[in-house]
């Protein structure tokens, strides 16, 4: 059962992924049949000297939330916020079932959250929210 409620999860996001592939299809193959429309070229310049701060390496992205639970996980998140200046963190799941946020609908439990965000403010790291994945419970699935 637990399955078929991953199946229809997956298969939401599946359809919602191909109609915006088709839309994006759509639009290219419009501008193609109608060459009329404008072309607009854009230039930036921006001199050599000036900083290109690298965000993208001040922020990782990790598996799933449920691992922010784990000991071993936590250890290795403040050795590199220690070592290597990690400031953000990114992973999906906060809602799935495993993490135990909706519990019956309309009964609601964020411990588990609230312990891993409590984690990261200790070490000053800033949890970087990524909405994913439908608790069974609101996705009307019968979870096992």
């Amino acid at each position: 059962m637990k399955t078929a409620c991953r199946a229809r999860r997956a298969l939401g996001g599946a359809l919602v992924a191909a109609a915006v592939v088709a839309a994006v299809l759509a639009c290219l193959a419009s501008a193609s049949a109608n060459p009329s429309y404008p072309v607009v070229n854009v230039t930036v310049s921006m001199p050599s000297s000036a900083p290109f701060p690298h965000k993208w390496k001040e922020c990782w992205g990790s598996g799933h939330a449920a691992l922010t639970l784990r000991a071993d996980w936590r250890a290795h998140l403040q050795r590199a916020q220690l070592e290597l200046g990690l400031r953000g963190v990114r992973y999906h799941g906060l809602f799935d079932d495993d993490m135990g946020v909706v519990q019956a609908t309309g009964t609601y439990n964020f411990t588990a959250i609230d312990s891993t965000w409590d984690y990261f403010v200790q070490l000053g790291v800033k949890p970087v929210v990524e909405l994913s994945f439908m608790p069974c419970v609101l996705a009307n699935c019968r979870c096992v």
